[in-house]
C-alpha cells in the first residue's frame, strides 16, 4: 500500500506541478484556431518530454550527478555556459509568464489590474520558497492542482468526434496560413518539451536521494508526465468544440476564461480562474528552483530544496533575484498571452542548447555502462528537438513581421 501511495504522490506532483499557462495557452490557442490539427504536435512533445524525463532520472540515479553538473564536469564551464545560459534567459522568461498568469487569474477574480497583483504574486512565490517547506507546499499545490481534470472531464461531456480528433494526431498541412501554422506547432512543441522540466527533476533526483527508493518516484514521474500530456491534448479538443465553431480567437485571458465558461457558466469560469491561478503559482515555484539548480550546478554550489534557505545562501539569492527580475515584465505591462506565446516558441529555439549535450552524455558507455542510450530514444528525441527549432526559427520572423 505505502508503494501505491507513493506513486499516487508523484502522479498528482507530476500532474499539478506542471500544467500551467504554456501548455494552457499553447493548447487553447490551437484549439481555437486550427481545430484539431495540431494535437499531434502536443502528443510528439509528450512523448518526446517522457524519454527526456526517464533519461534524467536514469542518468542521475546510474551517475549520482545533475545533468547541469555532469556537463560542466565533461565539457568545462566554457561550453557548459554557452547552452545553459540559454537555458537560463528562457527560465527567467517561462518564470515571468508564470507569476503572470498567478496574476492575470487575481485580475480575472478581483476586477484589479494583473500588473497591480504581479508584485503580490512574485512576492508570495519568494516566501514560499523561503519558508523551507517546499514539499507540503507542492503537494497542496499539486492536489489543488488536479483542478486542471476538469479540461479531461469537459472535453469527454462534449462528445468529441472522435474520428476528426484522431485525424488530429496524424501531422498535415492546412490549406491556408502555413506560416501561423508553424509557428503555433512551435509554440506546442516548446511548452510540451520545456528544459527546466528534465532539468528539474534530474536536480531533484539527488535532492531526495537518501529518502528510499528511486524507483518508484521514476515512474510515478512519467505517470504523471504522460497525464500532463492527456490534459494538454484535452485542453486542445474543449477548445476546437468550444471557440472554433464559433470563431473566437483568443487574443487575452477574460477570452481563455470562456473555455469553460461558455459550456460551464460562471461554474466553468470559477473553475479556470482556480486553476489558472493554482497552477501558475505552483509552477513559477518550481521554475524558480530551476533557476537557482541551473546556477548551482553551473559553479559548483550546494543546494536543496530541503534545505532551509539560511543553510545555501547563494542558492536562495539567485531564486530571489529571478523572482524579482522575471516580475518585472508582468508589472510593465507585457500583454500576457503574447508574453507566453514568445516564451514558448523561444524555449523551441533553445531546445538543441539543452539537448545536444545531454544526448551525449546519455551515450556514454564508460559512464552509463548498460544503462546508455539506445538508438530509436536518440533518433526520436533529436528528430523532435530539431522539428521545433526548424518550426521556430523558421515562422517567428513570419509572426514579428506581421506584428
Amino acid at each position: 500500500m505505502k508503494k501505491v501511495l507513493d506513486v499516487a504522490h508523484g502522479v498528482v506532483t507530476s500532474i499539478g506541478g506542471f500544467l500551467e499557462i504554456g501548455s494552457i495557452v499553447a493548447a487553447a490557442i490551437a484549439g481555437a484556431e486550427l481545430g484539431f490539427g495540431l494535437l499531434w504536435a502536443f502528443v510528439l512533445g509528450g512523448i518526446c518530454l517522457l524519454l527526456l524525463v526517464e533519461m534524467a532520472g536514469r542518468f542521475s540515479s546510474v551517475t549520482q550527478q545533475t545533468v547541469a553538473g555532469a556537463m560542466r564536469a565533461r565539457f568545462g564551464n566554457v561550453f557548459t555556459l554557452i547552452p545553459l545560459a540559454g537555458v537560463f534567459a528562457v527560465t527567467l522568461l517561462v518564470l515571468a509568464t508564470e507569476i503572470a498568469g498567478v496574476a492575470v487569474a487575481a485580475e480575472l477574480a478581483t476586477g484589479v489590474s494583473f500588473r497591480l497583483w504581479a508584485p503580490t504574486a512574485a512576492f508570495g512565490v519568494w516566501l514560499v520558497l523561503w519558508s523551507s517547506r517546499f514539499r507540503v507546499f507542492n503537494l497542496l499545490v499539486s492536489l489543488l492542482g488536479l483542478l486542471g481534470i476538469v479540461f479531461l472531464v469537459v472535453a469527454l461531456w462534449l462528445a468529441p468526434p472522435w474520428r476528426e480528433l484522431a485525424h488530429g494526431l496524424l501531422p498535415s498541412l492546412p490549406h491556408a496560413g502555413i506560416g501561423r501554422w508553424g509557428f503555433l506547432a512551435a509554440v506546442a512543441l516548446g511548452a510540451s518539451i520545456s528544459p527546466a522540466l528534465f532539468y528539474f527533476y534530474s536536480s531533484g533526483v539527488l535532492a531526495n536521494r537518501g529518502t528510499g527508493p528511486q524507483k518508484l518516484p521514476r515512474i510515478a514521474s512519467l505517470l504523471g508526465t504522460a497525464m500532463r500530456m492527456v490534459l494538454a491534448a484535452s485542453t486542445v479538443t474543449v477548445a476546437a468544440l468550444v471557440f472554433a465553431p464559433r470563431g473566437i480567437h483568443i487574443t487575452d485571458f477574460h477570452t481563455l476564461a470562456d473555455l469553460l465558461a461558455l459550456p460551464l457558466g460562471r461554474t466553468g469560469y470559477r473553475l479556470f480562474v482556480a486553476t489558472l491561478g493554482i497552477a501558475c503559482f505552483g509552477a513559477a515555484a518550481e521554475v524558480a528552483l530551476v533557476a537557482g539548480y541551473l546556477v548551482s550546478n553551473v559553479l559548483g554550489w550546494d543546494y536543496g530544496k530541503r534545505e532551509r534557505p539560511r543553510e545555501s545562501p547563494r542558492f536562495s539569492i539567485v531564486t530571489t533575484v529571478a523572482i524579482i527580475l522575471a516580475a518585472i515584465v508582468p508589472m510593465a505591462g507585457a500583454n500576457p498571452i503574447d508574453l507566453t506565446l514568445i516564451a514558448m516558441a523561444a524555449t523551441a529555439v533553445t531546445l538543441p542548447l539543452a539537448v545536444a549535450p545531454f544526448l551525449i552524455l546519455m551515450n556514454d558507455e564508460k559512464t552509463l555502462g548498460p544503462q546508455k542510450n539506445r538508438l530509436p530514444s536518440n533518433v526520436l528525441v533529436t528528430a523532435i528537438v530539431a522539428l521545433a527549432m526548424l518550426l521556430a526559427v523558421a515562422t517567428i520572423p513570419l509572426q514579428i513581421a506581421k506584428g
